[in-house]
């Protein structure tokens, strides 16, 4: 498939997804920057998120049990604990922003990994060379703790959204980074 058949196969389904309100907001403009490139085109992206996860019995049969792409409360958290059958099988978790993004050829792909270098973001590169080069860039903070172990909710709610903040920051350098590389260099 070429380049342009591929990118269009790639926005319509970002669009199905748009539309059934399956991507998150604060990773549109991220998408909207690199799809507005000739030679790029992104593919599953989050731009951070804190989340619960119900894990019985091993990492591999881990659940989403509940899913914010934005800082939580107290409040809003000691109300979900109230819900837990048993705390013993719940972890809080916070992961950074991750984006995929699917470059035409090398020149294009090296654009994103200068603006990745230029924001200071340590986590990625290329991760497949075809037709296509794949990229993945990723934030870097990140906590996963069994929700049995905590004993100050508090100050977990507090450590988690100072992690998911600090994401938030290094995700806004990285789309300032891909703003002026793109600005100087059109793909």
């Amino acid at each position: 498939m070429d380049w342009e058949n591929f990118k269009k196969k790639k926005l319509d389904a970002l669009n199905f997804a748009l539309k059934a309100g399956e991507v998150d907001n604060a990773i549109i403009p991220f998408l909207n920057l690199i799809n507005s490139q000739e030679g790029l085109v992104s593919s599953s992206s989050c731009s951070g998120r804190i989340l619960i996860l119900k894990i019985k019995k091993s990492k591999k049969d881990a659940k989403k049990f509940l899913v914010w792409h934005r800082k939580i409360t107290i409040k809003e958290f000691l109300s979900i604990l109230r819900t837990l059958e048993n705390k013993k099988f719940f972890w809080l978790r916070v992961e950074p922003f991750i984006l995929h993004i699917l470059a035409k050829d090398l020149e294009n792909a090296k654009r994103v990994l200068l603006a990745m270098k230029a924001a200071g973001v340590k986590r990625g590169g290329i991760n497949y060379i075809s037709d296509k080069i794949t990229i993945e860039i990723m934030g870097h903070g990140q906590l996963i703790l069994p929700l049995y172990l905590v004993k100050n909710y508090s100050m977990l709610v507090k450590t988690a959204n100072k992690i998911f903040e600090k994401n938030s920051a290094q995700a806004q350098k990285f789309y300032l980074a891909l703003q002026k590389v793109f600005s100087k260099n059109k793909g």
